[in-house]
């Protein structure tokens, strides 16, 4: 824990401090080996505004929560836990931040961070809001971030190889690759809360539906001089925990979902048959280099299932795209 008083980190706000212009959201599980290096890195943020730190943790079996309210008790202007009496990820519940966290968040701007990531910098909120304020068209923008291992050791000193803005359109095709601990967004209308989990419930991706819905609020803008945050690899990680067949079976039906919410976008609905199509191919080419013949068979079995796909396309692509990086010696199989 940090040695600042409370009174010292809100010393520059002013009398402003019960109206936060930024709400930190962070969600939490069994992260006690984490979880006070995410909160430290909230709490040096240097800002000439007041933000607040929402964390929610689910029913965590380690002392997570423990931790939480030695911060709670020090901190209490500033930190609002919540913790949960059963666990709602158990129950099927996965938009955990639109419907427990963003709901309560007072921020103009809403930012992310998980409990075993976090922030390696002291300006991100400062510098974030600013493009923010000055930029309307924008719902969101992000910065890039180092890979450390559950030690904080550097595995990679930025993720985002190839960063760059986003345009409305691939967001609201789902195509965006943005980290969430990078990210500082718009608050939501009750109303876009109100509906929010009826109309993802079926999204595994909850970072694909945040951006999605944000494309309805703007575009998407990289800040390259923003400082950096820490994403952690570790054997806890959900999506590095899934096989290849079922993590291109939650892309096809995410995409098709947010399909449904495209009927005033014809233009992009018949452009999501393409973009679903590029993420088999991309499927079937790792799939086939790790020689997985029974996966590589599942997954032509998806493809055949929806008509409005075309299996021989989808082969020839992903044969393409095999012997393209093989050229370039790039590696298909890997990562997170």
């Amino acid at each position: 824990m940090i040695d600042k008083t409370e009174e010292e980190i809100m010393k520059s706000w002013g009398n402003q401090f019960d109206k936060p212009l930024v709400t930190i959201c962070s969600i939490t599980f069994n992260h006690e080996n984490y979880i006070e290096q995410a909160l430290d890195s909230f709490l040096i943020q240097e800002t000439s505004f007041p933000f607040e730190i929402i964390v929610h943790d689910d029913l965590s079996t380690d002392n997570t929560s423990a931790i939480i309210q030695q911060y709670e008790e020090k901190y209490p202007k500033i930190i609002k836990p919540i913790y949960q009496k059963e666990n709602q990820y158990s129950k099927g519940i996965r938009a955990i931040s639109p419907i427990f966290v963003f709901p309560k968040a007072k921020g103009k701007y809403l930012t992310l961070c998980e409990g075993d990531d976090y922030w390696t910098g002291i300006s991100k909120l400062e510098q974030q809001v600013e493009f923010l304020e000055n930029n309307n068209n924008y719902s969101l923008c992000y910065h890039n971030s180092t890979v450390v291992d559950e030690n904080s050791h550097l595995l990679e000193k930025m993720k985002h190889a190839s960063p760059k803005d986003y345009t409305v359109e691939e967001m609201l095709l789902g195509e965006t690759f943005i980290l969430t601990n990078t990210i500082m967004f718009r608050n939501f209308t009750p109303e876009i809360l109100k509906g929010y989990q009826v109309k993802y419930k079926e999204v595994f991706n909850g970072d694909m539906a945040l951006m999605h819905q944000l494309g309805f609020m703007g575009k998407c803008k990289y800040l390259e001089e923003v400082d950096f945050a820490a994403y952690r690899v570790h054997s806890g990680g959900v999506w590095s925990s899934i096989n290849e067949v079922k993590k291109i079976e939650n892309i096809y039906k995410s995409k098709r979902v947010l399909e449904k919410n495209l009927l005033d976008y014809p233009e992009l609905e018949a452009k999501m048959d393409s973009v679903i199509s590029h993420h088999f191919s991309i499927s079937l080419s790792r799939i086939l280099l790790l020689r997985d013949l029974k996966s590589y068979s599942k997954v032509i079995q998806l493809i055949k299932s929806d008509n409005r796909l075309s299996l021989f396309d989808i082969v020839v692509k992903h044969i393409r795209y095999i012997f393209s990086r093989i050229i370039a010696r790039v590696p298909l199989v890997g990562g997170k």
